[in-house]
């Protein structure tokens, strides 16, 4: 089964770098592809996703890293995430991963681990933990069948939190929830002392993305989501 890394990043060239260097590092497999999504004014990470692109593809001969990178206008986070997905859809691909830049994994074999856990059913969500806690899921792990259901990954309307809360109840109610005890990654964010809070930390928390997000959620709970 393939695996694509859909890794959304701002403004973050190192951590870019960093999360991307863990999935080569820690792969046992090379059957996967990375897709970056970039605003076009972001140019320090775009430098730095262009140097990883020709550094291994020189190495491996072959495209490691998506040449596909979108560049386009700043956009709320939760739309920079389900950015690209027409493009997505027409890869080959069986697994997509929703790869944070603070993100990284740190187990050897971490996707052998995931394609286990599918087992060939792709209508499943999978739910690894992050390294802070386990009654959240932080990285979206969706077979192709699930993905094709709703066509995004994280419901549209959210601005930057409670798209996991969502996420994870849906997938519930759908009976497709796996939670899977392995730690295969760490989720380096500053809430859990991890790393420092820098400017989209700051945007993505104000008052009015937060009160958005959390009555939008408290609606969609009301209507069972709409299923």
């Amino acid at each position: 089964m393939r695996i694509l890394y859909k890794l959304t990043t701002r403004s973050r060239p190192e951590l870019a770098k960093r999360a991307i260097q863990s999935v080569i590092d820690n792969s046992v497999s090379d059957d996967f592809e990375i897709w970056v999504t970039l605003d076009h004014n972001d140019e320090a990470t775009i430098d730095e996703i262009e140097n990883l692109e020709k550094t291994y593809n020189e190495k491996y001969n072959r495209w490691v890293i998506s040449h596909c990178v979108t560049l386009v206008n700043k956009c709320t986070k939760i739309s920079a995430i389900n950015r690209d997905l027409e493009e997505i859809k027409i890869l080959k691909w069986d697994i997509l991963v929703n790869l944070s830049d603070d993100q990284v994994f740190i187990k050897k074999g971490f996707d052998e681990d995931i394609r286990n856990a599918f087992a060939d059913n792709l209508d499943q969500f999978i739910h690894f933990p992050d390294g802070n806690r386990k009654d959240l899921c932080t990285m979206s792990v969706i077979g192709r069948d699930y993905f094709n259901r709703d066509g995004y990954i994280y419901y549209p309307e959210y601005i930057t939190e409670c798209c996991d809360d969502e996420a994870q109840e849906v997938a519930k109610l759908r009976g497709c929830y796996k939670f899977v005890d392995i730690e295969i990654f760490n989720h380096l964010h500053p809430a859990y002392n991890k790393a420092e809070w820098d400017r989209n930390y700051a945007d993505n928390l104000t008052l009015d993305k937060q009160s958005h997000d959390r009555d939008l959620l408290a609606k969609r709970r009301a209507i069972n989501f709409g299923l």
